[in-house]
């Protein structure tokens, strides 16, 4: 995107109340938003642009576009349709991504946006200081008895998110724009005042939030920049055991320990979000592919909770990506990676390509404190909070508008050619029977696996799908004979969908397994075995690709990132009570689960070539699934 400078500029105006609202009030941020949308309407049609100026281009739309639809999905699909069309009002909020994105037109204008924010940042972390300080506040939101403040906030765990992504930023500058000694003093200033803020709130993700931003962006500025922290980090630590021997690092470390037997203080708060995490988990094998819906976790939450939790319902899980998965299912979780991939990708690029000072620093900035927000949502549902939902679009928007250099862009496949492999041959021949193989497998299970019950809606779902995958395999060459990319990866998504689909009954019939071990469940060991070796012939098969396209990266991050979640709840589980075992549902279920799909993913993805018996393998699926959907 390139600079554009103009004497007049009407959303600006909305865009700049939007930063000096944002950390105050959500009314007024949501005011300066629609203003600004509003402007930039009647700017637009005074000025009568063509339509691509009017809309021009990012990096993240193909991100936000997956987001919107998959969200749209699981609400088609929702076991609580209304709440979920509430919810879903929430996307758009994606609104401030594009105002930021197209409205800034000159590194001024980004350096006006920002000061402005961590000035008002810079207030409601002074204003948290004093309520944690003195107990005074006129807002109401201050427990004297935690001792957590929230500042402007509702809650302190929403001030803490908030000002990790803010004091990444203003550390990005610092790091990064070698500013003039009287704005590096008050920067210093504005950092370690919203950094006495996340202290304040008492926020642990925050604190762990921070510490990861401040890696990232030492990481960014080099080695030297590592060393001469490490060196700070030991002489602060001595100073602390020297003054205050051990007793405080004992009660720092006590904070992130999970005891089942514990009742109340942090230990109890701990695991109660495991017990959450792992109820999440167990519904998360009967709607793993389009999920509950946006707002219907309460729905479900009571026959799935865990026997020790105490709380009979909850309407989020204290994990943003295990909250999003199981609402938005596996596909909206890949599409979220995928968002946070494409992010990361633009911020690196400018971050290296950008010849500003001041736009390295917003970049690096952004990036870290993006890096901070994902640490924080591992144990809170940040994206649920509307008021640093807000502020990451900003972030995103501020990030898109700086122009990402002069370099040509190619294709990251044609960056590194691969030598052509003398084993290309066999590759394709052993692709193409253990496809033909996978795909007849999964035919015979949706006739000989009993169908389970399910919405008319998901039947309607699955009859278009099974539509556009005869859509697409009638026509899913170009060029010299090679698929698509883009049409690999749909026709990969709906052949993950009908495996799903077709082996449902087996995963739910799993369900009297929760409560057991590995020991119970003699079909596991062989099972997961069998996957594994599948998994590994595959991987070979695959390995003749150059290079993962980005979907491809964020749908095997959503199966890893699943796996992961299932194997550490089990383990964190086990630890809290003593009793359990890791080895046991929901990762028991999951696991083989999760790598039948990676399997099917990657013999359509990697070794599919179009010829006619794909054709006709293809069109049996899509049948099936019709008559799949009928039954």
């Amino acid at each position: 995107m390139k600079e554009v400078s103009g004497d007049r500029n009407l959303p600006l105006w909305g865009l700049l109340a939007f930063a000096l609202w944002s950390p105050i009030s959500i009314a007024a941020t949501n005011a300066a938003w629609v203003a600004a949308l509003l402007l930039w309407g009647f700017e637009a049609r005074r000025e009568r642009p063509r339509l691509r100026a009017l809309f021009p281009p990012t990096e993240l739309n193909r991100g936000f576009g997956l987001f919107f639809l998959a969200s749209l999905v699981s609400v088609w699909t929702s076991l609580n349709v209304h709440a979920s069309i509430v919810e879903f009002r929430s996307l758009g909020l994606m609104v401030i991504y594009f105002l930021f994105s197209w409205n800034i037109r000159s590194g001024r204008e980004r350096k006006r946006l920002v000061f402005c924010l961590l000035a008002t940042a810079t207030l409601a972390a002074a204003f948290g200081i004093l309520q944690h300080a003195t107990g005074w506040d006129y807002t109401g939101h201050y427990d004297p008895a935690s001792g957590k403040a929230g500042s402007f906030f509702g809650l302190h765990l929403t001030f803490g998110e908030y000002l990790v992504l803010t004091t990444c930023l203003s550390a990005g500058i610092l790091l990064f724009a070698n500013p003039p000694v009287p704005l590096f003093l008050a920067l210093i200033a504005v950092s370690l005042a919203m950094t006495a803020g996340i202290l304040a709130s008492g926020s642990k993700g925050s604190l762990l939030g921070l510490l990861t931003g401040s890696i990232v962006l030492l990481g960014l500025r080099g080695k030297k920049a590592v060393v001469s922290a490490c060196g700070i980090g030991l002489i602060a630590i001595l100073l602390i055991l020297v003054y205050k021997p051990l007793p405080p690092l004992h009660e720092i470390a006590s904070q992130f320990v999970v005891d089942a037997h514990q009742t109340s203080g942090s230990m109890a708060s701990n695991t109660r979000r495991i017990y959450m995490w792992w109820s999440g988990l167990r519904v998360s094998a009967i709607h793993l592919m389009t999920g509950v819906g946006l707002h219907a976790v309460e729905t479900v939450y009571p026959a799935f909770r865990h026997p020790l939790a105490k709380e009979p319902n909850q309407w989020h899980l204290h994990n943003q990506y295990i909250q999003i998965g199981v609402t938005r299912g596996l596909f909206g979780l890949a599409a979220l990676l995928y968002l946070l991939l494409a992010a990361f990708r633009a911020g690196w690029r400018r971050l290296k390509r950008c010849g500003d000072p001041w736009d390295r620093a917003f970049s690096a900035g952004i990036l870290a404190g993006l890096a901070g927000f994902l640490v924080c949502g591992l144990t809170e549902y940040c994206w649920g909070d509307s008021e640093v939902l807000m502020l990451v679009y900003m972030l995103l928007g501020l990030l898109a508008s700086i122009p990402d250099g002069n370099e040509s862009k190619r294709p990251l496949s044609q960056t590194n050619p691969r030598a052509p492999c003398p084993w290309e041959s066999a590759r394709t021949k052993i692709g193409g029977i253990a496809r033909t193989c996978a795909l007849a497998s999964i035919l015979l299970a949706s006739f000989l696996v009993p169908p389970t019950p399910c919405s008319g809606r998901m039947q309607i779902l699955e009859a278009a799908l099974a539509c556009v995958l005869l859509v697409l395999v009638s026509r899913p060459v170009a060029g010299k004979g090679a698929p698509r990319t883009a049409i690999t990866q749909a026709i990969a998504c709906i052949t993950v969908f009908a495996g799903y689909a077709f082996t449902r009954h087996l995963w739910i019939s799993a369900e009297g397994f929760f409560n057991a071990d590995a020991s119970s469940c003699p079909w596991a060991i062989p099972v997961l075995l069998s996957l594994s070796a599948l998994g590994l012939v595959v991987l070979w098969l695959a390995s003749s690709k150059p290079v993962l396209s980005l979907f491809d990266s964020a749908f095997f991050a959503a199966l890893g990132l699943w796996a992961a979640s299932a194997f550490g709840t089990n383990f964190l589980l086990a630890l809290a009570t003593g009793t359990d075992t890791f080895l046991r549902p929901p990762f028991l279920v999951l696991l083989p689960l999760l790598t039948l799909l990676f399997c099917l993913y990657c013999l359509v993805r990697f070794t599919f070539v179009g010829g006619k018996t794909d054709r006709l393998l293809f069109a049996c699926t899509a049948l099936c699934m019709l008559i799949h959907a009928l039954r």
